[in-house]
């Protein structure tokens, strides 16, 4: 829960102009994904905050097919250790972004598209 908590927290603290690629990623997550990686964090608590953050559109990766079904697999120890490399800089957001994507392919981490923007009306009403 504490993980959630500062995530929420630095949520509140971006900016309104985000990058429009498929993968955005804030600065401040590398600090979560370096916990993890050091086992401070609990998997489950590391996958929901990465779940909300991409269900609200503040962590943007690509399209990912997902399965259907409820995984019981644990995270595979590459995906900590890829998650300790990219918040030390020595690999790039693709890099961790792959691992996410695996996470989701494999039905450990269940992610809802982020919402979609609500149009405006149109002008004269």
């Amino acid at each position: 829960m504490l993980l959630i908590t500062i995530m929420l927290i630095n949520a509140t603290q971006l900016t309104a102009a985000q990058n429009s690629s498929e993968t955005s990623l804030p600065n401040w997550v590398k600090k979560n994904a370096k916990w993890w990686s050091e086992g401070a964090v609990q998997d489950k608590d590391f996958v929901q905050g990465i779940q909300y953050l991409i269900q609200k559109g503040i962590v943007k990766i690509p399209p990912t097919q997902s399965s259907d079904e409820q995984s019981d697999q644990k995270i595979p120890q590459w995906i900590k250790n890829n998650a300790g490399w990219w918040a030390d800089g020595k690999i790039s957001d693709g890099d961790f972004v792959s691992g996410i994507q695996y996470l989701i392919s494999k039905g450990i981490m269940k992610v809802s598209p982020p919402p979609k923007a609500a149009k405006p009306p149109p002008s004269g009403y």
